[in-house]
């Protein structure tokens, strides 16, 4: 899961016993700045599918402390360039297209 909009203050620790109720934790990552400072995300990893979606479903929308989170299923690294490379390709052959229509 990719859990965004987290309070700057939030602890790995907290994150943690916060979604370890909807199932077992794999492994979780609070993401931070070259310079160390929190971007607000962080992603968790849950033992299967079936549990990752029960705590998105369960916890996205919800507050963790003054903060509304969003929580989605992210998808695998390279899943998400295959998409992006494939939006690019559609965009390069539409600009292509207009331009030997000019």
């Amino acid at each position: 899961l990719i859990v965004k909009n987290l309070p700057l203050k939030i602890t790995e620790d907290k994150l943690r016993s916060t979604f370890s109720k909807k199932g077992v934790i794999t492994d979780l990552q609070l993401k931070f700045s070259k310079e160390g400072k929190f971007r607000g995300f962080a992603f968790v990893g849950f033992k299967d599918e079936t549990e990752a979606e029960n705590a998105r479903a369960y916890f996205n929308g919800t507050y963790i402390g003054a903060s509304k989170v969003d929580v989605q299923i992210c998808k695998n690294l390279g899943e998400a360039n295959q998409a992006k490379r494939k939006k690019n390709k559609e965009n390069q052959k539409i600009e292509e297209d207009q331009t030997n229509k000019d």
